[in-house]
């Protein structure tokens, strides 16, 4: 009795710490939920502890079992004891048999507690890692996070970037459209001054060598400039300014008169002629401003008619000077429209004065006609006239040609500063691409480390609540 006593204290204490073990079992459950990480190689080991407590816990059963039948062999026992003379000797090898059975029960019993204990440290190991491993999920989130907010403004950014470039590019193109304008402008213009410049060095080039005069009124204007004779004031022509719409009629008019040398007296007169006798130079007609006289026109109501223009006098430019000259070279000419109104006016004022056109056809005092085309190499004074609207126009191409030449440089600085500044946008969008795809590369990277680490969780959850079924 004794011995049964004292197997029945071990079996309670074994049954004491399989208890205080089922209680520290939800303690190790609950330090393992906190634990997230190295799941993957945990989860072997935490099969491995399972199925060693298993194996105690199947132990722990059968000496259950054991004790049981144990005492029912000592109620058995005690029966037959109280009933029957039995040989006491039998009995005492009997419970010796069975102490041996509880010593060894009690060495498994003490084997499957520091069994316990080493699976109790190896969970709390994985409650360390699962922990350690969760804290690297939350932060690899945080900086996911953070690469996909700073991802969402770059792409903001970049479309910024797109739009403004977009914008320089339309700026850029419109400029270009217009410096091609400016340049195409510039370089007719260019043409154009360079063609009227050509012209107008041919016409000085006749005008200083007095082309379309005879040769003695060419030798007086050359002795007069070179001071050989004095009192010379030149050519009619020379004395003449008339506008280029009239310089065909006006010069019609005039005719060989344009060559008559306008001098300053009738001594002046002589001298030219006796400068031209003695010279052999040809002949001359000279108007000396003391003896030529003025014409006045009388026939005012031929202002009235249609088509009429204007009397030649009033056509020209001159120094009053040269008044009397004028007038009485252009004073009595009327100048009309075309030869039709000419002949209307002529024969209604039975051909007392001299109509010219302003193509240049004539209806002389007495009634005779004198017409047809215009020669080329006819025309004194058209080409004077010419040569000063030359001479306008060529002034005006100038200025127009630096104002275009300044518009094309500015547009050319201005595209140039247009297009560093999309050069500038560009560089800076590659480099927000590049930087694009790094964070898209490094999201898509922690994104699938985040995914493992997930599953490996569940897997891990999933095992536990296995093991703790078990358990």
């Amino acid at each position: 009795e004794k011995k049964s006593s004292e197997y029945k204290s071990n079996i309670a204490v074994f049954l004491n710490e399989i208890e205080y073990l089922q209680k520290e079992l939800p303690n190790i459950e609950e330090r393992k939920n906190t634990n997230n990480s190295n799941l993957e190689c945990n989860i072997i080991k935490v099969d491995e502890i399972s199925i060693k407590l298993k194996e105690n816990l199947k132990m722990i059963k059968d000496y259950n079992n054991k004790i049981l039948e144990l005492e029912t062999e000592f109620k058995s026992i005690d029966d037959l004891a109280s009933s029957l003379d039995i040989n006491f000797d039998k009995v005492g090898d009997f419970l010796n048999s069975n102490y041996i059975k509880q010593s060894e029960i009690n060495l498994k019993i003490q084997t499957s507690k520091n069994n316990i204990l080493e699976m109790e440290k190896e969970l709390f190991v994985y409650d360390e890692e699962i922990l350690k491993c969760t804290s690297e999920i939350d932060q690899a989130k945080k900086v996911n996070q953070s690469k996909v907010d700073e991802l969402s403004n770059l792409i903001k950014y970049e479309q910024e970037l797109k739009n403004k470039i977009l914008g320089f590019e339309k700026i850029f193109e419109t400029r270009t459209t217009k410096l091609n304008i400016y340049k195409e402008e510039y370089e007719k213009s260019l043409f154009s001054q360079k063609e009227k410049q050509n012209k107008l060095k041919v016409l000085n080039d006749l005008e200083s060598n007095m082309e379309g005069f005879n040769y003695s009124v060419k030798e007086i204007i050359k002795a007069s400039k070179s001071s050989k004779l004095s009192g010379v004031c030149g050519s009619v022509d020379d004395l003449l300014n008339v506008d280029e719409k009239y310089a065909l009629a006006i010069e019609t008019a005039l005719g060989s008169s344009l060559q008559n040398i306008v001098v300053e007296n009738e001594d002046y007169a002589k001298r030219c002629i006796k400068y031209l006798q003695e010279l052999k130079k040809g002949r001359a007609t000279f108007l000396p401003l003391t003896s030529i006289k003025a014409f006045e026109f009388k026939e005012k109501a031929v202002f009235d008619e249609m088509g009429f223009i204007d009397l030649g006098v009033n056509l020209v430019k001159f120094d009053m000077k040269y008044k009397n000259i004028v007038y009485n070279l252009l004073g009595r000419i009327v100048i009309a429209e075309d030869i039709d109104i000419a002949t209307h006016i002529a024969k209604k004022y039975n051909y007392k004065f001299k109509i010219v056109t302003l193509d240049g056809q004539v209806i002389n005092a007495g009634g005779s006609f004198t017409g047809g085309s215009k020669l080329n190499n006819v025309g004194v004074l058209t080409r004077k006239s010419e040569i000063e609207k030359l001479n306008f126009e060529i002034d005006n191409l100038i200025n127009e040609n630096e104002i275009t030449s300044k518009k094309i440089l500015n547009k050319k600085i201005e595209l140039d500063k247009i297009k560093a500044e999309i050069d500038i946008l560009q560089k800076e969008k590659n480099e927000k691409m590049a930087l694009n795809y790094k964070y898209n590369s490094e999201i898509q990277s922690s994104s699938s480390f985040i995914s493992q680490l997930e599953k490996n969780i569940n897997n891990l959850f999933e095992n536990k609540s296995k093991y703790t079924i078990k358990i």
